[in-house]
């Protein structure tokens, strides 16, 4: 993840996947296997850096 180039990342495509996961999330009472790696890769797209991940929500979601 860290060598990659974020500036290249689909932002639209990131846009409708994170819409996606809200439906997801809507509709579950809760949160099934695809939901919770649908959250992993949200937590990764939405930051601007690696640094900028929120590394202790990815934990969680593993947990």
């Amino acid at each position: 993840m860290k060598d990659q180039n974020r500036a290249r990342w689909d932002r639209l495509q990131i846009r409708r996947g994170l819409l996606a996961l809200r439906r997801a999330r809507e509709l579950a009472a809760t949160d099934g296997f695809y939901v919770l790696q649908a959250a992993i890769i949200a937590c990764h797209a939405e930051a601007a850096s690696v640094e900028e991940t929120n590394w202790p929500r990815i934990s969680k979601l593993y947990a």
